[in-house]
């Protein structure tokens, strides 16, 4: 499917399709980033390569693609907030891009990375990257009479309404407006 035979809602697209973006970036998405950036395996503290350098390439790929030709259909989530039932007025409409780290095994797992993103009202094809976050694959799964389930979705719910305030901030202390969610 190329971006142009999208058939996804209007309310469920982003400018991130068609690229051409300017690429802007809250101070808790630059403070989460750098973070990761230094982050080292122990096993090996004097590696200096990031543990989880995967999704460092995966967020800078991802940054060109937005900023170049745009990013194929289907490799975001939006809006956020629906599913959530997020209770917020005006709502920024907000998407959502996921990678998986590498195995840690002392989270028992992979970590599961969300960037959160929006689309503020500027003179340009404007996105912000808001908030990155992760799931430990400690947290994703419970056991309930020996059988692994999902935890409940509070913490994912928490980092979207995290993220939209995050969202309204950054566009009232740049002077701008938001997109806002349907």
């Amino acid at each position: 499917m190329s971006h142009f035979d999208d058939e996804r809602p209007e309310h469920e697209r982003s400018r991130v399709d068609t690229g051409g973006c300017t690429w802007h970036e809250s101070r808790p998405y630059v403070n989460e980033r750098t973070k990761l950036e230094s982050e080292r395996n122990p096993a090996t503290p004097d590696d200096e390569d990031p543990w989880d350098f995967t999704v460092l390439d995966y967020l800078t790929e991802l940054i060109e693609l937005i900023q170049g030709n745009g990013v194929a259909p289907g490799s975001y989530f939006a809006p956020m907030g629906e599913r959530e039932a997020v209770a917020m007025n005006p709502k920024p409409w907000m998407g959502e891009f996921k990678v998986t780290g590498i195995a840690r095994k002392q989270e028992g797992g992979k970590r599961k990375y969300r960037l959160y993103f929006a689309e503020p009202d500027m003179d340009t094809k404007a996105v912000l990257g808001a908030h990155l976050s992760h799931k430990k694959a400690n947290h994703l799964k419970g056991t309930v009479a020996g059988t692994k389930v999902p935890l409940t979705s509070a913490g994912q719910t928490s980092e979207v309404v995290a993220a939209m305030g995050i969202v309204k901030r950054w566009c009232k202390q740049s002077n701008v407006g938001f997109r806002t969610h349907p």
